[in-house]
């Protein structure tokens, strides 16, 4: 059962604070659709993980079940600490060009020694991935056409269920991006900078409900269960003061972080780097949300809203001039390996990529150098 379900009082509420916490869970994608049209939440169904997504957690789980078997370090991060009995780690390092179609995940091999204060790197394993097609080829280190071969056709046997999985699994980062997306859509408010505590209105209270009721029909791995805690906000004057002091200071930050977003294409388009007018209607829209938002806050909570609304003009002038700017594709260069692997054609995507099975790995040597598609 669902821990800390929804608080209630017989008090009249302004609302609701609300955070979670969602930990040790793996859904399939259809499980999860099952769950959502259950919840009456079907057409929030997010799109399953992205290529890129599901082959870097394939790699994580391919290399920690090796390292659990002894067969490979076990993998780390840049905040990983290192001791003597584990004096090398795996790490995952990912080379993505904006103007390249492929993107490069290459494995290396990070050894310590701790007496020498010395770290060496090695690249064990390097898979390219088509950007648009999400063809997956992988070059290995072993010398000779034979070994070569042969450790190539390892890996794709190894690696190409994890990949398949994890193309298809939604897991707790995914899903507690969907809890915020669903909470944000209740016109709440982020309490605090970054996310992870939220003031939902009164008239959502049903909502809340359905969410809590999905949350608690999430399969999770062990002991550890979802926490969805709402906290009711007694609707009276003091209240309705700390509140609106609350919600304007979210609302505040959230238009920092637009203007942060769009700075990146006002600088892109100062560059001449062509941005797309679908990219910046998207954004216009957002804006017109977040003012919606203002208004409700001012009517419920009394919140003065004319610092938000004149900052949401500047960002929607600023947004709009971007469309006027006069700029040029800028033209694509080619060349080293990322230009072989352009020159070689690559199979056509599907026409839905969500419906299409995702192909198992298979075989291509060429040049010494042994391609895995998937």
């Amino acid at each position: 059962m669902l821990k800390n379900n929804i608080q209630t009082t017989t008090l009249p509420t302004v609302g609701y604070t609300v955070f979670w916490r969602l930990t040790g869970i793996e859904v399939h994608q259809e499980d999860l659709g099952r769950l959502m049209s259950a919840a009456g939440l079907a057409s929030a169904l997010p799109k399953p993980p992205t290529a890129r997504v599901a082959l870097r957690r394939a790699l994580v789980a391919w290399i920690a079940e090796r390292a659990a078997s002894g067969a490979g370090p076990a993998p780390g991060n840049h905040a990983g600490a290192v001791s003597e009995d584990a004096p090398q780690r795996a790490l995952i390092r990912v080379v993505n060009q904006p103007e390249r179609k492929w993107m490069m995940f290459a494995l290396i091999a990070e050894d310590v020694d701790l007496g020498a204060l010395g770290l060496t790197y090695g690249t064990n394993l390097r898979l390219f991935l088509h950007k648009e097609t999400h063809e997956v080829r992988v070059t290995t280190e072993a010398t000779g056409l034979q070994d070569a071969v042969a450790e190539a056709r390892e890996v794709a046997a190894e690696l190409n269920p994890y990949y398949q999985r994890a193309l298809v699994t939604y897991e707790s980062g995914d899903l507690s991006r969907l809890v915020r997306d669903l909470v944000m859509n209740m016109n709440a408010v982020s309490l605090r900078d970054g996310g992870g505590l939220y003031f939902v209105p009164e008239t959502h209270a049903e909502a809340l409900h359905r969410l809590r009721n999905f949350i608690e029909a999430l399969p999770t791995k062990g002991d550890r269960e979802p926490s969805f805690i709402t906290v009711p906000q007694v609707d009276d004057n003091a209240a309705r003061r700390q509140l609106a002091r609350a919600v304007h200071e979210g609302l505040l930050d959230e238009l920092g972080a637009l203007h942060t977003d769009l700075q990146r294409f006002v600088a892109q388009a100062e560059n001449g780097v062509k941005v797309r007018e679908r990219t910046i209607q998207e954004r216009l829209s957002n804006y017109r949300a977040l003012k919606g938002r203002a208004q409700t806050y001012a009517d419920l909570l009394g919140m003065q809203q004319e610092q938000v609304e004149a900052q949401v003009a500047a960002l929607e002038a600023r947004a709009r001039a971007v469309l006027d700017l006069d700029t040029e594709d800028g033209e694509e260069e080619t060349d080293s390996f990322f230009s072989t692997l352009q020159e070689t054609p690559a199979p056509a995507p599907a026409t839905d990529k969500r419906d299409a099975p995702a192909p198992a790995m298979a075989m291509e040597v060429e040049d010494r150098r042994v391609a895995v598609t998937a």
